[in-house]
């Protein structure tokens, strides 16, 4: 008998899966499927951004397509409030940002 998957390994799983059929033809498609994908909490977008950062890095001859979707999910992902009062609100593309600080740092 097979435990249930968890929600963030299915999420992982779902989001690879669109991923890995990028392409600059079926960008559009590509970036409403994984719009349609309920993020319920910063943790499941934190998630998503990472796994999105490391395609892009093992895929670099798709990095304008890359580009392209996360300008297009930034508009599209909710807004998460913020951790302390004071501070901004977590956003995608504040995640993103940090993501890649964090990375190069």
């Amino acid at each position: 008998v097979t435990k249930p998957e968890s929600r963030e390994l299915q999420l992982r799983r779902d989001v690879l899966a669109l991923l890995n059929k990028i392409a600059p033809d079926n960008l559009k498609r590509i970036v409403d499927q994984l719009s349609g994908i309920e993020l319920r909490d910063v943790g499941e977008i934190v998630s998503v951004i990472e796994l999105i950062f490391s395609k892009a890095l093992l895929e670099p001859h798709y990095c304008e397509t890359y580009a392209d979707m996360v300008l297009s999910l930034r508009s599209r992902y909710p807004e998460f409030p913020p951790e302390r009062e004071g501070e901004p609100a977590r956003t995608f593309t504040r995640i993103l940002l940090n993501h890649v600080q964090e990375e190069y740092e």
